[in-house]
């Protein structure tokens, strides 16, 4: 049964002033996998082509040391796997930067303008938390259509404060996972709107969005399901306004090579191929899926790291029972995609994460399970106390980020639960020395963020 979406949400001042004070939290800093997508925008707006070389060369000294496995590709360039999405959303952003730079130079101010400089790397750190906002305030409109508003406000905020997301929006912003976020966010919300009925141009775009998204992160081709799934949809319910007809069909096709042409065309510039990521290792990863330690393992498990998403999974189940048709249409996709998950766990300790990252980009998933989860709490005792644990689930949060981003325990390898725990408690105090400098002074902050995780890998601390 299709639900129509309300036209103002009563919350979303509550949301957008949450998002301003946030911005305190934005750190621009460009790190591990961030640098290959930086890469991209910093090059081809600043350089004019695609090669990486000065990009990489400009990276954190993990990164660089990595130096000797980016092999060149057929067209001698340096290999980027990344996906470049994200250039198109960072573009307003980075000219912005840009712009901010040329004229502080103009003024005296000594700051560079060669893409690097603070300038650029704020707009695009601004960039990236202000699509995280756009994604999580469609995910609030979505739940308004099944839930009450101050249900709905509490499950965005639990899994804004209480999952990666935060991460990756305001710590690690030139990592892709907000942006993946919202073209997510953005093509479900835009697949229920029209739902009742879609004209010609509304399925072009629905095709666009899903190309896109697959444009900004890779693994998020999953979601091509949605309409996939509405095109087949139509065909059963056989509506002669909206039959999926080869026309039809074909529009939602040409929308997604246009959202996917980002990807295309870079990687042929690369690679020769369109299909070619870049990545050697894909195939046997996928081959060999860890699903049980995905979920539960200190290695990033998404259910061990972020139990929210352990609730709000739960939690969908509930919402089957409101909407089966949407559950489905979002479901399909969120299995595939912890498929591939699985595989991406079994690279090991190759990655650095907080969580299992991936699974950012569902996040519209895990906030119509939560909001059902939570509805479901509310009708059998107070409202309050569930407002409590949720508040106690992003409090947990914060410190684990906290460890995180000191290093205090591995970012790419198992750890003793027991530690982790311990840590949680002395958080607090190891934080205070950090606290002041990361709100005085943030180039200074990073700075001595990236000295201790380089005194720590000199160590043998595994990161």
């Amino acid at each position: 049964m299709t639900r129509r979406l309300p036209a103002v949400a009563g919350h979303e001042r509550v949301l957008l002033v949450l998002f301003v004070l946030s911005l305190s939290l934005v750190t621009p800093y460009v790190r591990g996998d961030g640098n290959g997508y930086y890469a991209y925008v910093r090059s081809i707006w600043i350089d004019g082509d695609l090669d990486f070389r000065n990009e990489y060369a400009r990276a954190d000294p993990k990164f660089r040391e990595a130096e000797q496995n980016w092999w060149t590709t057929p067209a001698g360039l340096t290999v980027n796997p990344w996906a470049p999405g994200s250039v198109v959303l960072w573009t307003p952003f980075f000219l912005a930067g840009h712009g901010v730079a040329v004229a502080a130079r103009a003024l005296g101010v000594d700051v560079a303008t060669d893409g690097f400089s603070p300038p650029y790397r704020w707009a695009v750190a601004v960039g990236s938390a202000w699509y995280g906002f756009l994604g999580l305030l469609l995910c609030y409109r979505l739940a308004l259509a099944y839930v009450a508003p101050r249900i709905a406000l509490a499950a965005v905020l639990g899994l804004w404060a209480a999952s990666s997301l935060p991460v990756y929006m305001y710590f690690l912003p030139t990592m892709a996972q907000a942006n993946g976020m919202f073209t997510v966010s953005l093509l479900v919300y835009f697949w229920h709107r029209t739902r009742g009925g879609r004209r010609p141009g509304q399925w072009l775009l629905l095709g666009l969005l899903a190309g896109f998204s697959a444009a900004v992160k890779t693994e998020t081709i999953v979601f091509l399901a949605v309409p996939a799934l509405a095109l087949l949809r139509v065909r059963q319910q056989g509506d002669p306004a909206g039959r999926a007809d080869a026309k039809t069909v074909g529009l939602v096709a040409a929308g997604f090579a246009v959202g996917l042409a980002p990807h295309m065309v870079i990687k042929t510039l690369l690679y020769g191929r369109p299909w070619d990521t870049g990545y050697e290792y894909v195939l046997p990863a996928f081959l060999q899926p860890r699903p049980i330690e995905m979920l539960f393992s200190s290695l990033h498990g998404m259910f061990s790291w972020t139990p929210i998403l352990l609730l709000a999974t739960l939690g969908f189940g509930l919402f089957v029972r409101k909407d089966r048709e949407f559950a489905l249409a979002l479901g399909i996709p969120c299995v595939a995609l912890y498929y591939l998950a699985s595989g991406w766990q079994s690279l090991g300790v190759a990655a650095s994460s907080f969580g299992n990252r991936p699974f950012v980009s569902a996040t519209v998933f895990f906030t119509l399970g939560l909001a059902a989860l939570i509805e479901w709490l509310t009708a059998r005792g107070r409202f309050r106390w569930v407002a409590v644990a949720l508040a106690g689930f992003g409090v947990w949060n914060v410190l684990f980020i906290v460890q995180f981003g000191l290093g205090l325990i591995p970012r790419g390898d198992y750890f003793p639960w027991s530690r982790m725990i311990a840590n949680q408690f002395r958080v607090p105090l190891i934080a205070v020395r950090y606290g002041g400098l990361f709100f005085r002074d943030r180039e200074a902050f990073i700075a001595a963020i990236q000295q201790r995780a380089e005194s720590q890998r000199r160590a043998g601390e595994v990161q």
